[in-house]
């Protein structure tokens, strides 16, 4: 017991020093540690009648083009799409203002969607354009949490994930377009 309480005494100040110091290094780090911000948008409403790979119906036209004003001055650095038609015409406007290619992504591999991310676009915001059984698990495996899942007849939803290098991932759930 005596010795426990002489080394408290004589290391107490060097102890307190470090935790002070990694207290202060920790929070410049995450001061200057950028956040990866993820926009996703289910495709917007597809066309009747075209097979497995329909085009967007001029109401998903016109919904695409709200991306522009909805998206357009976010900084957005990385574009990605899956390989249908919906999701490639939905994203297209907003690809042609900012001068960003497409990257096409296969529906089925979203954990290779969340590494690419990952490996080419840290604190980059990322648009991502994807359907009501994909969004769902992008954000949760982006660490966004659960969400209820998409209906089928629903296109005027934007999520918003954002992804601090430390701390909580939060996802927010706006409307965007016309209501549907």
């Amino acid at each position: 017991m005596i010795y426990i309480k002489t080394v408290i005494r004589r290391y107490w100040l060097p102890v307190a020093i470090i935790a002070i110091l990694s207290i202060i290094i920790v929070g410049c780090v995450n001061w200057r540690t950028p956040t990866t911000v993820v926009l996703l948008v289910r495709h917007a409403e597809k066309a009747e009648a075209h097979g497995d790979n329909p085009p967007l119906s001029a109401a998903g036209q016109v919904r695409a083009q709200e991306l522009i004003h909805v998206s357009g001055e976010t900084g957005v650095a990385g574009i990605y799409a899956t390989q249908f038609l919906r999701t490639q015409q939905t994203v297209q406007p907003l690809a042609a203002h900012l001068g960003i290619s497409i990257t096409q992504v296969n529906s089925d591999d979203v954990d290779g969607l969340i590494k690419q991310i990952w490996r080419d676009h840290p604190g980059q915001v990322v648009f991502i354009v994807g359907h009501s059984n994909t969004v769902p698990l992008i954000i949760e495996k982006l660490g966004g949490g659960k969400i209820a899942p998409i209906a089928e007849d629903k296109f005027d939803n934007l999520f918003i994930v954002t992804i601090p290098r430390i701390g909580r991932e939060k996802t927010v759930h706006l409307k965007y377009g016309n209501p549907s």
